[in-house]
């Protein structure tokens, strides 16, 4: 049984599998904040530059197409927040 991812994750992971890095990072706000391995990421040119490393870092690996038969697992854990405007109160 497969897991519906919801759209923003979905959105992400499918950027990610195109190995679009604009698109990916056209998903983030200009003032995201990414938190990986201790260190925080602040906004798009930080953002891309912790993508590239990571890239160069970890390479682009396809576990469906990879020769090993090694399992691989994933942990996202996002929060997300509206963005700057909010829709009025309701009276």
């Amino acid at each position: 049984m497969k897991t519906r991812l919801p759209e923003p994750l979905a959105n992400y992971y499918a950027a990610v599998n195109a190995r679009d890095n604009e698109r990916v990072l056209g998903l983030f706000a200009e003032d995201a904040v990414v938190k990986d391995e201790g260190n925080e990421h602040r906004g798009h040119d930080a953002i891309r530059s912790w993508m590239h490393e990571t890239t160069r870092k970890y390479g682009r690996d396809d576990p469906a197409s990879s020769s090993t038969s090694r399992q691989f697992s994933a942990v996202s854990r996002c929060s997300m927040r509206p963005w700057r405007t909010r829709p009025p109160k309701r009276r």
